[in-house]
């Protein structure tokens, strides 16, 4: 994912990509030479005079030290989402930016993604009525589940997305949590009942949301991302589904998905796509001293909420949250 952050931030004419650095050297030279600029370790990064912001793309449970390090020496600042590994370390983030004073944004890219944002359009329209209950899903491959889950958890990792959306979907908080996911052997599957969770949402709006999601899908599923939300209201609906890919080609290796929701490859080897337009938006916001759409508070609940459905699946209990 750095890297990508890279190669959006090398085209943009509003901000010069300085440096970029990754605990492997060897890996952090070999983008650094394809992308044209230096590489440092994350101390000199964080230190360089010419460094005026810092895109934090490393994995979640390093996400607060380095987040604090980068505010704390005074640089405005973009983490990937989620914003922390748990709630107590997202805290420590909101706190040192509020004392920093720095422009600092959580990457939930859904909000940038255009299929997505017609769908907040209409639901702020009003033409729906009352939002009554929402339904998401998020579905990816075992391959998923063996890059991720030794440091992270299909709550954290996927649901943390469609919980951001909710929220700004609904403008309303989490405040009561139930969820579940298979009690079942492993049977040689290479996989257990900790890949696919549903969890049901009650808002402080009065609406409810349920939430299926997995990285249990076989290897050669059609598509190897499916995703979605759908909301009804008391005048209609409205709803987004990325079930079946835009763009598939199938060979003697199986299936390829060519174009995701998030990023896509064009032809001059640029990305573009939703990730481009939340980091263009991040750099707008460096320059003209301005909020961004998502903050350090909406990765924090995010993270709250989703640290509360593991709870309720570790505990078998409801889990309300009052986001104090």
């Amino acid at each position: 994912m750095g890297e990508r952050y890279g190669r959006v931030l090398g085209t943009l004419s509003a901000c010069k990509l300085i440096a970029v650095s990754d605990l492997d050297g060897s890996k952090a030279h070999t983008v650094a030479a394809r992308l044209g600029c230096a590489n440092c370790s994350s101390d000199a990064l964080i230190a360089h005079p010419d460094v005026d912001a810092v895109c934090v793309c490393t994995p979640e449970d390093t996400h607060a030290d380095i987040a604090c390090a980068v505010l704390a020496a005074g640089k405005d600042l973009l983490v990937e989402k989620p914003l922390a590994r748990s709630s107590a370390e997202a805290r420590r983030i909101v706190s040192t930016a509020e004392v920093s004073g720095r422009i600092a944004a959580v990457g939930h890219l859904l909000r940038f993604e255009p299929h997505y944002a017609a769908a907040y359009q209409r639901l702020q329209s009003g033409s729906i009525g009352e939002p009554l209950y929402a339904l998401t899903w998020r579905e990816s491959t075992r391959a998923s589940a063996a890059t991720y889950i030794s440091r992270s958890s299909v709550p954290m990792h996927l649901m943390v997305h469609d919980i951001d959306l909710l929220r700004w979907f609904s403008g309303a908080e989490v405040s009561r949590i139930q969820a579940a996911c298979p009690r079942v052997p492993e049977r040689g599957t290479g996989i257990d009942g900790g890949e696919a969770v549903t969890a049901i949402l009650e808002l402080t709006n009065g609406m409810t949301a349920t939430l299926m999601h997995s990285w249990a899908l076989p290897p050669l599923a059609p598509s190897p991302l499916r995703t979605g939300v759908r909301v009804v209201g008391t005048k209609g609906e409205v709803g987004v589904d990325f079930s079946l890919p835009a763009v598939a080609a199938t060979g003697e290796a199986g299936h390829t998905h060519l174009l995701t929701e998030y990023y896509t490859e064009l032809p001059t080897a640029q990305l573009t796509g939703c990730l481009q337009l939340q980091i263009e938006h991040f750099v707008h916001c460096v320059a003209t001293r301005t909020a961004p759409l998502v903050s350090l508070v909406d990765g924090l609940r995010a993270v709250e909420v989703a640290e509360g459905i593991q709870q309720a699946i570790e505990g078998q209990h409801h889990v309300t949250l009052s986001h104090a």
